[in-house]
C-alpha cells in the first residue's frame, strides 16, 4: 500500500491527506492507485529495444490515469473545505 502511494505522493504533494483518506475508504481510488503504481513502475523499466508504441501506450494510459486521479483529489479537497 504505501508504496503505491508513494508515487501518488511524490507527483501531488499538496493532496497528501487527500490521497491517505481516499486509499483507506475508495475501494476505486485504491485500484487506480495500484495501477499507476504498476504504470510507472512498467514506463521505468522499458529500455530502447522495446517498440515506441508500447512506450506510448503506458504514457497515455497513465496520462489518463493521473487526470482522474488528480480531479478525485481536488473534489475531495473542495468538499472537504466546504
Amino acid at each position: 500500500m504505501a508504496n503505491n502511494l508513494s508515487y501518488l505522493m511524490l507527483e501531488h504533494p499538496h493532496y497528501r491527506d487527500e490521497i491517505r483518506l481516499l486509499n483507506l475508504y475508495n475501494a476505486e481510488f485504491q485500484t487506480m492507485a495500484v495501477e499507476y503504481q504498476h504504470l510507472t513502475t512498467q514506463i521505468q523499466a522499458l529500455d530502447e529495444s522495446q517498440p515506441c508504441d508500447k512506450l506510448r501506450r503506458y504514457q497515455s494510459r497513465h496520462q489518463a490515469l493521473n487526470q482522474t486521479i488528480q480531479s478525485m483529489l481536488v473534489k475531495h479537497a473542495l468538499a472537504a473545505k466546504l
